[in-house]
């Protein structure tokens, strides 16, 4: 009776939270002056020139080629690469790199990052649609099982059709073995950790920009209201000798209460579904516009709404009409005609993540996931042995395969970059404490001027950019290596943690 009566509460309070927000919101949009503007006749012509440019697949994007691939369920995933062609029997030497988004982009957040002509010459780049996003078909839930199966078996078939290893037939001593890195933004980095902890046979390395550690963060909630209560409750046992302790528990809990308030949208995202989607795209998609804008920091004249709207809300009836341009046509899924028919679905299918549990919930393995984690992790070993390697990982990535979710240690090497000036995630809860979780050769480089969006704003993308090139030249990333690739793009970044 007791757990009913606390879910009851719990439930009662995120959704009273969610209606001040969504009122909030609301009122931030009327404030703007958006809420009540229309789109004049030449935005919406170009909103619709800027969706044909972005996501007729009959054309290249940012000379980026539009792919797909097809799960075993029969989800078509939306995915853009370098790579024009494939020679099957050639293989390929080239480091992989996958990167994934967060909310509210797509794989174009990447466009910046991607642009560098040496990761193009010498790196496979992949930049994916997650689920419900962009190009990529809808998922029927997005819980933690849901996505994580997703995306690991997309993962799985970039390495199987991209990364491979020269066979040793010229008698040198070592083979060519190239490197797996994995790239990810906001909902793509929460998603990086999980992979890190819980498959991190998937890639060599990750890059995580600007997105909560899930077990983290709540360990640093608990932290801060049991230390809250302890101090509380010397207070209320002798007030007037103890009057001190009050001031220290409203400083103690000043951090909680700030991230409390960045993350009202996600209470407000727990309201009904007509709600979730007039917050989305009603008052003329204030909400969207102010969180786009957001995302070019300063640089507010690099801002400019028909194609940041056409860049997010994905692909329109027409161009789910276009086919690829190489080998036998492919077009985009059903279900992302039919978020293209309804203009709002994008927005339902694309918040479903923050109330289906994919943060936290249990992932349940399935055993094609298992055996191909298992055969990746043998091969990674393998290829330890025949170059002799005197470095080796922590641990075996195949001992994690059948563990529990509370053991989200980073199993993998990790670099962490992190824009102090995050406005959604704040360092005290979402990152003070995570060299806990971290694997050996690890790092944390921290941006003073940046804010959340590190893939968008121009300093920390030129940053990311170099650090990325420094990882495809070396194969790894150590402190100096980081120091150096961002020395002369962000001279006051700084490692706070190395590994």
């Amino acid at each position: 009776m007791a757990n009913i009566i606390s879910f009851l509460i719990w439930r009662v309070t995120v959704y009273s939270y969610g209606l001040f927000s969504f009122f909030l919101y609301l009122g931030l949009g009327l404030r703007s002056g958006t809420f009540f503007s229309k789109p004049t006749e030449q935005e919406q012509n170009e909103f619709l020139l800027a969706r044909d440019k972005y996501w007729n697949l009959s054309r290249t994007v940012f000379d980026l080629h539009h792919r797909f691939l097809v799960l075993r369920n029969g989800l078509k995933l939306h995915y853009l690469t370098n790579i024009a062609t494939l020679d099957p029997s050639a293989p390929q030497n080239k480091n992989l790199v996958i990167f994934l988004h967060g909310f509210p982009d797509t794989c174009l957040t990447w466009r910046y990052v991607t642009e560098s002509p040496s990761l193009r010459q010498n790196t496979t780049l992949v930049a994916v649609d997650l689920p419900g996003f962009g190009g990529s078909d809808s998922l029927p839930r997005y819980g933690a099982t849901e996505v994580m199966e997703s995306l690991t078996e997309f993962i799985v078939a970039m390495r199987e059709k991209y990364l491979r290893v020269d066979d040793n037939d010229s008698g040198q001593e070592e083979s060519q073995v190239n490197k797996v890195l994995i790239v990810g933004h906001d909902w793509g980095c929460v998603l990086s950790y999980r992979l890190a902890a819980e498959a991190p046979s998937l890639a060599d390395r990750f890059i995580l920009t600007n997105g909560p550690h899930p077990q983290l963060a709540l360990s640093n909630k608990d932290r801060i209201l049991t230390a809250s209560k302890k101090m509380m409750m010397t207070f209320l046992h002798a007030p007037l000798t103890n009057y001190h302790c009050f001031p220290k528990v409203l400083d103690e809990m000043k951090p909680l209460a700030y991230q409390i308030l960045l993350f009202g949208y996600i209470a407000a995202l727990q309201l009904p579904k007509v709600m979730v989607k007039y917050l989305g795209c009603g008052g003329n998609h204030s909400f969207i516009r102010g969180a786009l804008k957001a995302e070019h920091g300063k640089d507010t004249t690099a801002f400019n709404p028909p194609h940041s709207l056409a860049m997010t809300m994905g692909p329109g009836q027409a161009e789910c009409r276009t086919t690829t341009d190489h080998g036998k046509p492919e077009r985009y899924g059903e279900s992302v005609f039919g978020r293209a028919k309804e203009s709002d679905e994008w927005f339902v299918s694309s918040t479903a993540y923050y109330r289906d549990g994919a943060a936290f919930d249990k992932w349940e393995k399935s055993i094609h996931t298992v055996a191909a984690l298992h055969n990746i992790a043998v091969d990674n070993e393998a290829c330890m042995k025949n170059r002799h390697s005197r470095k080796r990982r922590q641990s075996s990535a195949s001992s994690t395969l059948f563990s529990d979710i509370c053991a989200s240690s980073l199993k993998a090497p990790a670099t962490i970059i992190w824009g102090k000036r995050d406005q959604a995630c704040t360092q005290p809860i979402c990152l003070n404490g995570i060299g806990d979780y971290l694997a050996r050769d690890s790092q944390v480089l921290m941006l003073p001027n940046t804010g959340h969006w590190t893939p968008i704003e121009k300093a920390s993308r030129e940053s990311l950019k170099r650090i990325l090139e420094k990882f495809v030249q070396n194969g790894d990333l150590q402190k100096e290596d980081l120091q150096e690739a961002v020395r002369m793009a962000y001279p006051n970044a700084f490692v706070s943690i190395d590994k």
